[in-house]
């Protein structure tokens, strides 16, 4: 009947008819270049600007978000910027892309022992603490061991890194 057809839903994207030709590329993941758009003065080429982005997803980068990266009780310490980051000496890291899995698997495990030893060091102090002042450790309480909580933090976020690149390398090596 006529009435049933009238209230078939549609799903997904509005239509691409309805969509702005600016907009196209950037929804089909092309890089636009809009200053071929911009009217006026287009016989002074050398002043024309390029709104191109390159995007580099290089190892600062990758280190800058690890600070920003959900942590279990999204601690941030105001110490993180005047600590030297474990990253920025950390080049092993770069070089994980490249590893053989048991090289990822090694150093899964040595990363694993170093987040027990950290955890501990942590846990000890947050019980100490408990005992002293009779309640838990709270932001502002971790200041003497800000470097540790740091340090443990970037340690969680390689040992994402790691188990994802296993797991890449994995289905990687089975689909062949």
């Amino acid at each position: 009947s006529p009435s049933k057809r009238g209230i078939t839903p549609v799903g997904g994207s509005p239509s691409s008819k309805r969509r702005s030709p600016l907009l196209q590329p950037i929804i089909e993941g092309e890089t636009a270049s809009f200053f071929k758009e911009i009217k006026g003065s287009e016989d002074d080429s050398s002043t024309k600007p390029d709104f191109t982005v390159t995007l580099k997803t290089d190892f600062s980068a990758r280190c800058f978000l690890d600070q920003f990266e959900d942590d279990a009780d999204g601690f941030i310490s105001p110490m993180d910027d005047k600590i030297p980051s474990k990253c920025s000496q950390d080049t092993g890291l770069s070089n994980l892309h490249a590893a053989s899995i048991p090289e990822l698997l090694e150093h899964l495990q040595e990363m694993r022992e170093e987040k027990k030893r950290i955890r501990k060091k942590l846990r000890d102090f947050e019980d100490n603490f408990f005992r002293q002042n009779g309640r838990n450790v709270q932001k502002e309480d971790r200041t003497p061991m800000a470097e540790e909580y740091n340090e443990y933090k970037h340690i969680k976020a390689k040992l994402r890194l790691l188990e994802v690149l296993i797991s890449k390398r994995d289905t990687d090596s089975k689909s062949m």
